[in-house]
Order: C-alpha cells, then sequence, then structure tokens
C-alpha cells in the first residue's frame, strides 16, 4: 500500500470511512489505529477517542502526528476501561486471524463495550483505497492466503 494512504487526512477518506466515523459515540477505541489518521477525524470533531496499537512505532508516529490519547498494547490483552464504540476499519477486524479467533475477538470486544456498546468494523479488500474499485470475490470467503488452500 501506499505510504500516504496511512497519512491521510479527512478530506481524503473514502465514503465508507466517513459513514463509520459518523456512527461513533460515546467513549470510542480505535484498534488498530496505526498512524492515527481515523483517532485524529474523530478528535477533530470533538470525539472522546482512545487510539490503541501494538507496534511500538505506530504509536510513536500518532503522538508525533497529535493524537491525544494513544495506549500501546495488545487487544487481546487490554484490560479495564468501558467503552460505547470499538472502531476498526481498513480491515481492522483481521487481527482476528481465524473463525475461532473471531470468537476470540468478540468475547474479547464484550468485556470492553458498555451495555448498548457498538462494535464498528470492515472487512473489505483495502485496495479500493487505490484503484476505486470493490474486489471481485469467488467462491467462499477464505481465511489466509488463498494460494495456500
Amino acid at each position: 500500500m501506499p505510504v500516504d494512504v496511512f497519512f491521510r487526512d479527512m478530506e481524503k477518506m473514502p465514503e465508507l470511512e466517513w459513514v463509520a466515523l459518523q456512527q461513533c459515540r460515546g467513549r470510542i477505541l480505535d484498534i488498530g489505529a496505526g498512524a492515527g489518521s481515523h483517532a485524529l477525524a474523530l478528535q477533530k470533531m470533538g470525539q472522546d477517542i482512545t487510539a490503541l496499537d501494538i507496534s511500538p512505532q505506530a504509536v510513536e508516529i500518532m503522538k508525533a502526528r497529535g493524537v491525544k490519547n494513544v495506549i500501546e498494547g495488545d487487544f487481546f490483552q487490554l484490560g479495564g476501561g468501558k467503552y460505547d464504540t470499538l472502531l476498526m476499519l481498513m480491515n481492522g477486524i483481521g487481527i482476528s486471524g481465524t473463525t475461532d479467533g473471531l470468537r476470540r475477538f468478540f468475547a474479547s470486544a464484550r468485556g470492553l463495550l458498555k451495555p448498548g456498546g457498538q462494535l464498528i468494523f470492515d472487512s473489505s479488500d483495502v485496495a479500493y483505497l487505490y484503484d476505486g474499485k470493490p474486489p471481485k470475490l469467488e467462491g467462499q470467503y477464505l481465511w489466509g492466503d488463498p494460494a495456500s488452500v
């Protein structure tokens, strides 16, 4: 992926991301926040946003870009705190890895959400950010590299 995609501002975000950001409410946790583009957009919108990433380098980049609340850590190890919205864009749900991992993810998410909380994520092929074309899917959804199946 071109590096500038990770550093885009609000005006360069695709419609899918705008729709997702506008649905966020309350205390928000941006899981796998990367360079912090979504967290910065929400921060500019006046939202109560915390950005989470497992990468120390991503955390430093977010801080340098001005994200106010940043946590370095593993989502599956995160404890405490209750959120109204868990946000995972740019295929962030991929941290699940497998269908068993998805069950583990939902169990962890349940522990972080307040009653009535929401989970917002996409599972799209992020290639649409570059060529504007949705991916062509054939057959059933595959976990992992289709070449290895």
